[in-house]
């Protein structure tokens, strides 16, 4: 009989931890279906090297943000305008900014011309590293007063454009501590390229505001010079 209770106490407590460890495994969450989201398009935002990378969309007087590749800013540009109603099929992304953000799997104009994004693949995990180029050129200064905020593809302000076009590009940590705001003076030091407008972009700014700027160095970068 001892024999018998003390096999059964060994099964339920076995079971107990079975049933344990199952509910203590993450549910798998089915990943988010692309919904139809439409509004005016307001403005373009740039991404740091200056091609665009996602549009904000007016909708019932809401701000929907609406992320594409920035490898097809120039044919995003050919399909869409400011001020032209569109409508994407898109997924809802994470947000940090004060609107939803959500990532374009297709684009259509008013007219009826739709734009398709493909999926990237994943790249193989013994992909050899390719060093981006540094950017070379002549230190420039771009001041003058913001016109507009620029966002990251997360929402989130990380410089401003100016009157005269050009991007002062901050980051979002240096443009909260700057509390970047529409009308103030800015002004950004740096090696510049050409945004989609073919105005100036200076990706990583030596000086801003008279301010020193130090980039955190990636991990594999600092790898490298040791």
């Amino acid at each position: 009989m001892k024999r018998l209770l003390t096999l059964a106490l060994a099964c339920m407590f076995s079971l107990a931890m079975v049933q344990g460890a199952a509910s203590a495994e993450p549910e798998k969450k089915d990943p988010p279906k692309p919904q139809a989201v439409s509004g005016v398009v307001e403005l373009f935002n740039l991404s740091p090297k200056g091609p665009y990378d996602s549009v904000l969309l007016k909708n019932d007087g809401k701000v929907i943000q609406v992320v594409f590749p920035k490898e097809s800013s120039e044919a995003v540009v050919k399909l869409i305008k400011v001020g032209e109603t569109i409508e994407s099929s898109a997924v809802s992304e994470e947000a940090k900014g004060k609107h939803p953000v959500f990532k374009a799997q297709s684009l259509k104009n008013a007219k009826g011309e739709k734009l398709e994004f493909a999926e990237k693949a994943k790249e193989p995990e013994n992909k050899p590293k390719v060093e981006t180029p540094k950017p070379t050129g002549p230190v420039v200064t771009l001041k003058g007063k913001i016109a507009r905020l620029n966002l990251t593809k997360n929402g989130e302000v990380n410089g401003g454009i100016l009157e005269s076009g050009d991007f002062v590009h901050t980051g979002p940590k240096l443009a909260k501590e700057l509390n970047l705001a529409v009308g103030q003076e800015i002004s950004s030091e740096g090696i510049a390229s050409a945004t989609a407008s073919g105005k100036q972009v200076i990706e990583k700014p030596t000086r801003v505001n008279g301010k020193e700027i130090v980039h955190e160095k990636k991990p594999e970068e600092s790898k490298d010079k040791k």
